[in-house]
């Protein structure tokens, strides 16, 4: 499970998306699904939609299942109306809280078991490896946003 604790806009998408593919590159062996926790997000720009568009181009290529947790009725209505990432992803791996996320997870890949510990990079990231089928980690990756700066204001 990736969570970025705060919205999804122009101005930090592409930092989003760097930062869910890194938590994958740092997990071992390689995740079969990242589920996003989506919590902070209320609402997505077309350059959010654009970074999850890439994200799943990314995800596909490597053999990865994306899903969503926490996510809200304007926020699906959102996914539904951008140009194909609910459809991309699929209503299936959408879903409006963190259990009955896992528990679909649970019954289209079987259960998962309680997790332990992976050592992190950075004091400001949490990464934990719940062992699912086959011994296939799940990656949570808990993070700052980057700060975002108003443009300079002098005349």
């Amino acid at each position: 499970m990736y969570r970025y604790d705060a919205p999804l806009c122009f101005a930090n998408a592409e930092h989003f998306r760097r930062r869910a593919l890194h938590a994958l590159d740092d997990a071992e062996p390689a995740p079969r699904r990242l589920l996003l926790n989506m919590e902070a997000v209320l609402e997505i720009d077309i350059t959010a939609v654009d970074a999850l568009l890439g994200l799943c181009d990314e995800l596909d290529h490597r053999g990865v299942q994306l899903a969503m947790a926490h996510v809200k009725h304007d926020l699906r209505q959102d996914l539904r109306r951008s140009g194909g990432v609910a459809q991309r992803i699929g209503e299936q791996h959408i879903q409006p809280t963190l259990p009955t996320a896992v528990e679909a997870f649970r019954r289209s890949e079987g259960e998962v078991t309680m997790t332990k510990p992976v050592t992190s990079t950075s004091p400001r990231t949490r990464r934990t490896a719940p062992d699912g089928p086959e011994g296939v980690p799940v990656v949570t990756c808990l993070i700052d946003p980057p700060a975002v700066r108003p443009p300079d204001s002098a005349p």
